[in-house]
């Protein structure tokens, strides 16, 4: 198992073992939180209904963290007007 960070999101290949067999999930996203992994979409079609621990990931591509900042940007109004014929800023 590759080295994630708690939050850090890849792009990976991923195995899990659900009722004694093993299935492989390829090229996913997937964020690293607890150790399991549940996506509706994609675990649906294989008859699986809870979240299942991954026992190996294959990092293809490492995305980065989410963004946790919480406040907003102010944002300057400008003061460009807009030609009305050409519609370009003057």
């Amino acid at each position: 198992m590759n080295n994630i960070k708690k939050g850090e999101i890849v792009h990976c290949n991923l195995k899990f073992k659900h009722n004694k067999k093993e299935y492989k999930l390829n090229e996913i996203v997937y964020k690293e939180t607890d150790g399991y992994f549940y996506c509706r979409r994609l675990m649906q079609p294989l008859k699986i209904d809870k979240p299942v621990r991954v026992y190996d990931i294959e990092v293809l591509q490492r995305l980065g963290f989410e963004n946790k900042s919480v406040g907003y940007t102010e944002v300057k109004k400008s003061n460009e007007q807009r030609n009305k014929i050409t519609g370009a800023y003057e």
